[in-house]
């Protein structure tokens, strides 16, 4: 989500509208799942987390202790 959102600040400051941006990642290899999830809340100002950090911490302590092993 950040690199989309960086992505989209250097196309805003280039000129391409929000709608062409769109349009260019939904056809394009960076076309996901979390595009669609996130831009259409983004674009209607619902910066609503939907994921908490302390869920994020216990997958990356699984993450890490699976990588240690």
């Amino acid at each position: 989500l950040q690199v989309y959102l960086e992505g989209w600040e250097l196309a805003k400051h280039a000129g391409i509208s929000w709608p062409t941006y769109q349009t260019i990642l939904s056809q394009s290899a960076a076309h996901s799942a979390l595009f669609h999830f996130k831009f259409s809340q983004i674009q209607s100002g619902d910066f609503e987390p939907h994921f908490s950090l302390k869920n994020m911490h216990k997958d990356v302590e699984h993450a890490l202790h699976l990588a240690s092993e």
